[in-house]
């Protein structure tokens, strides 16, 4: 287990290096902040028209930010349901649909 308070001096000037490697301080992150609340993931302005998307990552997951034909925003993870194949490789752009390129689902 991890002692947090031995991470960072106590008048917050320095902290160790360990937070960078320490694996079980990295599952107490994905639990404490990743798991627990808001996670900014794009900006509308960035996906202004129909089909418009970005690729954000949430922790471990990838996530597709995408505006819809209503001009809602939606977001999904960048996987098929099925065999988890990731449905989209770029960053950002604009497309109709993402496809599992190992099904053909859309």
């Amino acid at each position: 287990m991890v002692d947090i308070d031995k991470l960072v001096k106590d008048d917050g000037s320095e902290q160790s290096r360990e937070i960078f490697w320490n694996q079980d301080l990295y599952n107490l992150e994905i639990e404490r902040i990743f798991g627990r609340c808001w996670l900014f993931l794009t900006h509308e302005s960035l996906i202004p028209k129909h089909g418009d998307f970005v690729s954000a990552r949430m922790a471990e997951e990838e996530i597709i930010v995408c505006r819809q034909k209503d001009d809602s925003v939606r977001a999904f993870v960048n996987s098929c349901t099925h065999r988890g194949n990731q449905v989209c490789h770029a960053e950002s752009g604009n497309t109709r649909a993402f496809v599992c390129n190992y099904h053909g689902w859309a």
